[in-house]
């Protein structure tokens, strides 16, 4: 149920007026396409990382064992070649993955009544739970094929797989170190002001009159 939604939230992201990258709905740059698509090409993983949420949840394996950095370097495999070196589709398979993962996760342990906040507090469980292998994993991959800007903060910030894994540096340092030229990953770690927007908007939408209601009324 959660990949599913999930899957289709991002196709229909995908048709929004607003595309990511700036593209627009009448545009026709072929990577418009490879984007609406990303979401079914990442099925597998996603079920697989619903999984690993799922036996978080119940105490199967605890939340430092569940192989995040893994996951994320299957996901970007998944893609691979000339896609994950744009910025857009490195973040949203990242984004993507996480958030089955977490949502998974919170399903679970709220008996599938879950919640923004809810799926906020399961993120920072496992990019807090993370270990240094895990941002060793996400390191090497996005250094073979993943945006150039990251590789060079990256450097920037003296990030070899030697020097993450024996201090033990989690995905969050990872995300942050990122997150100055990635939207999409600095959401991941300030989660909350999105958990508020989406509040919001189910406040102002259930304060709305039916508008299809009232016309069929009339």
């Amino acid at each position: 149920m959660v990949v599913n939604e999930i899957v289709e939230a991002f196709i229909l992201s995908g048709f929004a007026y607003i595309k990511p990258g700036c593209m627009h709905r009448f545009s026709e740059h072929k990577e418009l396409m490879d984007y609406l698509t990303l979401g079914p090409k990442l099925y597998n993983v996603l079920v697989k990382a619903s999984e690993i949420g799922e036996k978080v949840a119940s105490g199967k394996i605890g939340a430092p064992s569940a192989g995040l950095g893994r996951l994320l370097s299957d996901a970007i495999k998944a893609i691979g070649g000339r896609l994950t070196k744009n910025k857009v589709f490195y973040d949203a398979i990242v984004s993507l993955t996480i958030t089955a993962i977490a949502a998974s996760h919170a399903s679970t342990v709220h008996k599938r009544k879950i919640s923004e906040s809810h799926i906020e507090k399961s993120l920072r469980l496992f990019l807090a739970s993370s270990t240094g292998k895990d941002s060793s994993a996400l390191l090497h991959i996005t250094r073979t094929i993943g945006p150039t800007k990251y590789v060079s903060l990256f450097n920037k910030a003296d990030y070899t797989r030697t020097r993450v894994e024996m201090e033990d540096i989690s995905l969050y340092e990872i995300f942050y170190t990122l997150s100055p030229t990635s939207i999409s990953l600095k959401a991941l770690l300030e989660f909350t002001p999105i958990v508020n927007t989406i509040k919001n908007i189910k406040k102002y939408y259930e304060k709305l009159r039916d508008v299809n209601r009232h016309e069929n009324r009339s």
